[in-house]
């Protein structure tokens, strides 16, 4: 993403959270029979979500028990106000993509308007999410999958573009390599698990002149396979030979213990020229390093203590003398899980929402997205978020602060 140090004036930056969507048409073809405009349906379920009130007839209550609020935001003709039936037939009907697209446009904009990080290299973590309750008309078992690309800034990071994945984590690598294209990727170092090294995915990251660091697992056969021939111990390929590791290493790179949730945790790595596993260079050639993490876990219980050591494998088109560098982008790879898909589940309880119309449900992921987002960069009210959700639920002015939020 390209970054610039200007800052827009305030006049260009003032718009309502649901501004960005304009390009989505109303799908109902009478016009004249509308009773309920899109703007209104869109300022129902931004504030339902904002509020905590899921569901189609989560939002439709809202509705009914914020109409005086409503109606000075967005003025209707008639009585009464949207049924649950209203709002799922509609957002069932929005154009999906225009609607994802709205959303990544306008977090990508966001992002263009900060400064780059001190050190001048910026991360994008790439990683999906089912979304459990969510059942697709003709594939009840299989969740709704969506792919995020997050940037990661610790607690500034942004959602900066979502798509839905219809094979589900399988094809993941595909969906991310869309996702991409649409960033600036010069600076940039792309991370991400299993699923997403393939040789087209990592092919089209380099090109774009990013970089990459790529878990590598068992679903790469041949290229784990040699990874782990060559650094593990013969005879149990779950234990690392350090001694060896020591030997053909470049560099190394050890975070100390670290305790916390009842547990103790000491992380070690080493870095080795790619060359030294031949499959993984024929397979990523632009790849350089290839990265093994040691994890060793400490849980503390009333009944005494359990350790488990596991070795971890990434690859990585940085130098092989970068090993806390690489060590550093895969610890925070896990801000995308921690700052976004927890707090989607645990703040506005995503995995709860049992909607099983597919475009609406896709839609109606992107709305918590936005929510997440205006409430992430609230600073008025110093409170966690779910407190933060609880006032907008109750609290009329601080809601519409929320939806005129400015997000920079």
């Amino acid at each position: 993403m390209t970054r610039t140090k200007e800052m827009p004036s305030n006049e260009e930056m003032s718009l309502l959270l649901f501004a960005r969507f304009a390009a989505v048409e109303d799908p109902r073809r009478h016009a004249h029979k509308v009773v309920f405009p899109l703007e209104l349906l869109l300022l129902i379920v931004f504030g339902a979500a904002l509020s905590d009130m899921p569901g189609w007839q989560g939002a439709a209550d809202f509705a009914r028990l914020k109409e005086a609020w409503l109606r000075t935001l967005c003025p209707w003709d008639g009585e009464g106000t949207p049924s649950a039936d209203t709002l799922e037939r509609v957002m069932g009907m929005l154009d999906v993509d225009l609607f994802a697209e709205g959303f990544s446009a306008w977090m990508r904009d966001v992002a263009a308007r900060r400064a780059l990080p001190v050190n001048g290299v910026q991360q994008v973590a790439v990683d999906g999410k089912s979304l459990q309750g969510a059942r697709t008309p003709g594939a009840p078992s299989v969740p709704m999958h969506l792919v995020h690309t997050f940037l990661v800034e610790g607690r500034d990071s942004l959602l900066v573009g979502l798509a839905p994945a219809p094979g589900g984590a399988s094809a993941e690598a595909a969906v991310a390599a869309d996702l991409l294209s649409l960033l600036e990727l010069t600076d940039t170092v792309v991370t991400g698990d299993a699923n997403l090294l393939t040789g087209a995915l990592a092919d089209s990251i380099v090109a774009a002149g990013g970089e990459y660091v790529l878990s590598l697992k068992g679903n790469r056969g041949p290229s784990h396979g040699t990874v782990r021939e060559a650094l593990c111990i013969a005879g149990n390929k779950e234990v690392l030979n350090e001694e060896r590791a020591e030997s053909l290493c470049d560099s190394r790179t050890d975070g100390g213990e670290e305790a916390g949730h009842g547990r103790e945790e000491r992380r070690r790595g080493w870095a080795f020229d790619v060359k030294h596993f031949p499959r993984v260079w024929s397979y990523l050639p632009h790849a350089r390093s290839v990265l093994a993490l040691v994890r060793e876990r400490t849980a503390v219980t009333p009944n005494g203590s359990k350790t488990s050591i596991e070795p971890h494998f990434f690859v990585s088109t940085l130098n092989p003398t970068k090993a806390e560098a690489m060590a550093t982008f895969v610890r925070a790879h896990w801000e995308v899980e921690n700052g976004l898909h927890q707090r989607l589940d645990v703040v506005l309880h995503e995995d709860a929402t049992r909607i099983h119309n597919g475009p609406g449900a896709q839609n109606l992921a992107v709305v918590r997205r936005a929510a997440l987002a205006v409430l992430k960069t609230d600073t008025t009210y110093k409170a966690s978020l779910p407190r933060r959700v609880r006032q907008a639920g109750h609290d009329d002015a601080y809601r519409t602060h929320l939806l005129t939020l400015v997000i920079s």
